[in-house]
């Protein structure tokens, strides 16, 4: 999960929803914020791009600081193990 910092120096914004909306997030600048999914590697080159389940959101970096990135998760299946020879 990314952790991401409201530049400074941005107005405070509601994410997700209109502001004062029931759902909405507030976030007051220089907050930083943890955001579900993982980084997606193709993306652009002012932005951020989080894969949440497929769903894509962009995290521009004029707004955003990436303050903690996890690890990406590794895609490689481990080695087959070989079996023994079969004795005949």
């Amino acid at each position: 999960m990314p952790k991401f910092r409201l530049n400074p120096d941005h107005p405070a914004v509601d994410l997700f929803r209109p502001a004062g909306d029931l759902d909405s997030i507030r976030v007051e600048p220089g907050q930083e914020i943890d955001v579900p999914g993982d980084l997606a590697p193709d993306a652009p080159e002012d932005g951020y791009l989080v894969d949440n389940g497929g769903e894509l959101r962009l995290w521009p970096k004029a707004l955003w600081e990436l303050v903690e990135a996890p690890a990406p998760k590794s895609k490689s299946k481990p080695a087959a193990q070989a079996e023994p020879p079969k004795e005949s």
